[in-house]
């Protein structure tokens, strides 16, 4: 293959088609075979594949854990600069696991850079930092749930209680995964529109209050509000 002289230490060439993964004998000569500069080794590998990604979904503000599931993430003499590539041009630090599992982070939504202003990107990944996968998977993102008002505010202990979750940006359609969260205690969301969310929480033994939030992709929740489980003989209302 021909080089590209580019001063009195560097060469530029590109390498051609290998028929499998492996290495293979690197040679430099010139002036008509006269002169080498030695044998060096050239490695050929496997482009990543990406089959699947999750959670594929988070909020604008970006810093979702991505687990990514798929082929070939060996890291090729390139460990610690494994990456995540995001419309081409956002990247953020990868973690290879093994041969077919690696995690990293999304970015903060750009809204001027988003495809179409849909709210998503297209992602890839490299394990070296230099040869990325086909972008095959889109990372989607929605606009983080703003919880107002809790009704009611007060629940009994001794019995299930449907509770209103009144907001905005509650059922955004990029949302992969809708979650609350009742202290430490996770519902599925019984029903919801962009302004109001059904939970069915279960029986507590114990009186007092939970922080309540909400997540769009089972993994980054809202800001809170708060919510109070009382015995009924002792509850009262005030006017």
């Amino acid at each position: 293959m021909p080089a590209k002289f580019l001063g009195p230490t560097h060469l530029e060439c590109v390498s051609p088609p290998y028929p499998r993964p492996g290495e293979t004998t690197l040679t430099i000569k010139y002036r008509k075979d006269r002169f080498h500069a030695g044998i060096k080794t050239f490695t050929y590998f496997e482009v990543p594949v990406v089959d699947a990604i999750e959670p594929a979904c988070g909020p604008m503000r970006g810093y979702t854990q991505i687990y990514i599931t798929g082929n070939n993430f060996n890291e090729n003499d390139g460990f610690g600069k494994a990456t995540c590539q995001f419309n081409g041009t956002y990247t953020t630090n990868a973690t290879v696991v093994d041969m077919n599992t690696m995690w990293c982070d999304s970015p903060p939504l750009d809204l001027g850079d988003s495809d179409t202003g849909d709210y998503f990107y297209y992602m890839a990944v490299s394990a070296d930092g230099e040869a990325y996968s086909v972008a095959n998977v889109s990372f989607l993102y929605y606009d983080d749930p703003d919880i107002r008002q809790i009704m009611p505010q007060n629940g009994p202990m001794s019995e299930p209680n449907s509770v209103n979750i009144i907001g905005k940006s509650l059922n955004h359609p990029n949302m992969c995964n809708k979650k609350m969260k009742f202290g430490q205690i996770i519902y599925e969301v019984q029903s919801a529109t962009d302004t109001n969310v059904v939970v069915q929480t279960q029986p507590v033994a114990v009186p007092g209050s939970v922080v309540v939030t909400m997540s769009g992709n089972g993994q980054q929740y809202s800001d809170d509000i708060t919510l109070h489980f009382r015995d009924r003989p002792n509850t009262y209302e005030y006017f």
